[in-house]
């Protein structure tokens, strides 16, 4: 996946598309070698990731070609820019499925969703769950360019839904139901193969390990979502100089930032600068801190509360982040109400959550799990959860004592021989 950066200067390397630079455009688009001069309001009416990056205050010194800013689209291919932009400024309607599936894929990562709602409608009653045991094999065996698409409504869904669920689309996005399930991956586990959980099902599909560097395994991100998480203002783990080219170099498309910061000493103010200064200039999703479930005043969610107040409106984000550990799923289910009803326009991320160390073990950490997977899976407005924690209870007991006193083995969701769990394979269900 792609970052988007500012440009330096107009390069003389670049083209200029033939058929996208229109002169009264107001941002440029570099993909490749190809520059597109196209209109902001038209990506901002359709996309809330163009529009959120759009409403960002620019640097006063920014590098300006003929009055636009210029805008890389790095790890983008031109022609499917190209298509998508086919479709957006349209001359007639006879889109080839070349065009059609190109355009999804980048309305996919771009979140572009009403205009990828409109596209799957105009070309078949297609649903991502439609086709639940499509093989691989019909991206090879099926040829859209053969077939004009009013006579091909099996053969585009059969593509669309292998587009829809190709890895180069795992960007985390809102969903309901089981399909926002992630890896709480701890830095010891190399031993263990995330890759058990991508089983096909697309019940889990995200992954993220505390860092900004890769997860530690036996097979790399296992064909999950890596989302990285600068845990630290600055550490030899994660650096925060290292945070862009670490992000250019992996590719995630969201980060979460600082690991419970109201236990660790660290004030609202302080993080809200912090923030300001290292976050903000990433044109990807992101997260507020990771809070603890603590009730106490300057805790929990009243930390996030001062510390959005301390930003004055200058801190860009995409989702209240929360940690939460107690005795039982009642307990839990209001806290989650809490949290939406005291930040009801922001989409919540919950990246730790287990029993504390209940006396049932992992029998009680199942119950609970299959309860909470269950609410959560109706919320909304929670994009992503991640049950503590994706490891062995052999590598937690060797390597992290205090969660063990605190949480238990329970909640690990692979055995010590390295398959899934009990409890893992709640995730699955």
């Amino acid at each position: 996946m792609s970052i988007l950066e500012a440009h330096p200067a107009d390069d003389p390397s670049a083209l200029r598309s033939e058929d996208y630079w229109f002169a009264d455009g107001s941002i440029i688009l570099r993909v490749e070698a190809t520059q597109f001069r196209v209109h902001k309001t038209l990506l901002a009416r359709h996309s809330p990731f163009f529009h959120g990056m759009f409403s960002w205050p620019q640097p006063p010194d920014e590098p300006l070609i003929e009055g636009c800013a210029v805008v890389v689209l790095s790890g983008d291919a031109t022609e499917d820019w190209v298509r998508l932009l086919v479709l957006l400024y349209p001359l007639r309607w006879n889109p080839t499925l070349d065009t059609v599936i190109a355009a999804l894929r980048r309305s996919k990562k771009y979140d572009f969703s009403e205009f990828r709602k409109d596209q799957l409608k105009r070309n078949g009653p297609l649903t991502e769950s439609s086709y639940p045991s499509l093989p691989s094999f019909l991206v090879v065996v099926l040829s859209p360019s053969q077939y004009p698409l009013h006579n091909m409504k099996f053969t585009l869904a059969a593509y669309v839904f292998v587009a829809l669920t190709a890895s180069a689309f795992a960007a985390p996005e809102q969903r309901s139901g089981p399909g926002k399930r992630g890896l709480c991956w701890p830095w010891f586990n190399s031993p263990l193969n995330p890759g058990l959980f991508h089983d096909g099902s697309g019940s889990v599909n995200l992954i993220y390990d505390y860092e900004t560097y890769a997860p530690p395994s036996s097979n790399g991100d296992g064909g999950l979502a890596f989302i990285g998480m600068q845990r630290c203002m600055d550490c030899d783990s994660s650096p925060i100089a290292d945070l862009k080219s670490r992000q250019q170099e992996l590719g995630f498309v969201t980060l979460f930032t600082l690991n419970e910061p109201d236990g660790n000493g660290i004030s609202p103010a302080s993080a809200a600068q912090w923030y300001i200064e290292y976050i903000n200039p990433l044109a990807i999703k992101k997260s507020l801190p990771a809070v603890t479930s603590s009730t106490a005043s300057g805790q929990g969610l009243s930390w996030v509360a001062e510390m959005i107040s301390a930003c004055a409106g200058q801190c860009y984000y995409d989702y209240i982040n929360l940690h939460w550990y107690g005795t039982s799923l009642a307990e839990f289910e209001s806290y989650v109400e809490q949290a939406h009803n005291q930040f009801p326009n922001t989409q919540i991320v919950i990246t730790e959550f287990a029993l504390q160390n209940p006396s049932g073990g992992q029998a009680a950490q199942v119950s609970f799990f299959e309860g909470a997977f269950s609410f959560l899976d109706g919320l909304s407005y929670v994009a992503m959860y991640f049950p503590f924690v994706a490891t062995s209870p052999n590598l937690l007991s060797e390597n992290d004592s205090g969660a063990v006193s605190f949480v238990g083995t329970g909640s690990t969701l692979y055995n010590n021989d390295g398959s899934i769990s009990a409890a893992g394979k709640v995730m699955l269900m």
